[in-house]
């Protein structure tokens, strides 16, 4: 339970130190045990970038 809820704060607030604080940890290396890259955060993120559209021509 505690590392779901750790994992659901980390996910809604994107903040570590807000995260320690909640967890009582001491060391913020420890928090970073519950930062999980979710593939659709991910995918979002990607498709968020400007960059996405961008299209390169091939130059001869």
């Amino acid at each position: 339970m505690r590392h779901t809820a750790a994992t659901l704060i980390y996910r809604q607030t994107k903040d570590l130190l807000i995260l320690k604080e909640f967890l009582g940890h001491a060391q913020l290396s420890t928090t970073e045990i519950y930062t999980h890259v979710v593939n659709d955060e991910v995918k979002e993120a990607v498709d968020k970038n400007p960059l996405n559209e961008f299209v390169f021509e091939k130059v001869a």
